[in-house]
């Protein structure tokens, strides 16, 4: 059996994945500053000299960059899916996707929605 040799670090030894903040320009294009700050930060807003997001920031970052990725391949367009991730949805009772974005159970809701959309599910 093929046995793993040498010393195996504790996870404590392996630096964090931390995205910088230049991550949050890239999606300025795509929100507004206030949106953005709504879904990264409860606390205070990213700080001017700060290079790397917290734990938390980079998680919040990394699903509203996935989902927003993931609707613009299901509409082929970046304002469309922009539209639609704003837009208060019957499916969603009356809530826009992009408000769910603040837990990994509310995007895989939105995930799912969206792979409706594209399998012609009426929702």
């Amino acid at each position: 059996m093929g046995a793993i040799s040498g010393p195996v670090k504790s996870p404590s030894k392996f630096p964090s994945a931390r995205l910088s903040v230049e991550m949050l320009k890239n999606l300025s294009s795509s929100f507004s500053k206030k949106e953005i700050e709504d879904l990264v930060s409860k606390g205070p807003s990213v700080s001017p000299n700060q290079k790397y997001l917290s734990g938390d920031e980079t998680e919040s970052v990394g699903r509203l960059a996935r989902v927003s990725l993931h609707a613009e391949k299901i509409f082929g367009d970046h304002d469309k899916a922009a539209h639609w991730l704003r837009k208060p949805s019957r499916a969603l009772d009356q809530q826009a996707p992009i408000d769910l974005l603040h837990s990994e159970i509310g995007a895989q809701i939105v995930i799912d929605l969206l792979n409706q959309l594209a399998y012609g599910m009426f929702i």
